[in-house]
């Protein structure tokens, strides 16, 4: 009886460690960064991120929102550049 027990649970270790060879590799969906950004300490902690909207605190607690992740972007693409 042991020995049929001790059986079916290598049979079932030996099964379940050949069924995991047939699965497909786990794959981690990335898509690009639409925008990067470098936000300044000065400007404060990021809290949070909502609707292209950046909620910073500061140092002194105060709450501020960064309104147009898009401007920004822009912004810091043509200071990179030379053109602001």
């Amino acid at each position: 009886m042991k020995r049929t027990l001790i059986a079916l649970a290598l049979v079932a270790i030996a099964a379940h460690l050949w069924q995991g060879q047939f699965r497909p590799a786990a794959v981690d969906a990335q898509t690009l960064a639409r925008y990067e950004v470098t936000i300044p300490k000065a400007w404060g902690k990021l809290v949070g991120f909502s609707n292209n909207n950046l909620l910073l605190e500061s140092s002194d607690g105060l709450l501020r929102i960064s309104v147009g992740l898009e401007a920004l972007s822009d912004l810091q693409a043509d200071l990179t550049r030379g053109l602001a």
